[in-house]
């Protein structure tokens, strides 16, 4: 509840850019989908960079999927 109220908060002023750290991060499997739903649904017009170790939010979210390791771009992905 606390991770889907901050996100609430952070798209209050419709920003055009929204950076999100580990949104879904200590949250129960029906949490992670709520939260991906709410992404989705409400910033389709927007650029989103969501920084995850999750792959799977990545693919069910994104557009574009960039991967770093150890601070270098590894992969850059239209998804």
């Amino acid at each position: 509840m606390k991770q889907r109220l901050l996100l609430a908060q952070a798209m209050l002023g419709e920003p055009e850019l929204l950076i999100l750290d580990e949104p879904t991060a200590g949250v129960d499997p029906q949490e992670r989908v709520n939260i991906k739903n709410l992404v989705m649904t409400h910033c389709s017009d927007k650029i989103v960079l969501l920084s995850t170790h999750i792959l799977s939010d990545i693919e069910q979210m994104a557009n574009h999927r960039i991967t770093l390791s150890q601070g270098v771009v590894v992969e850059i992905k239209d998804i």
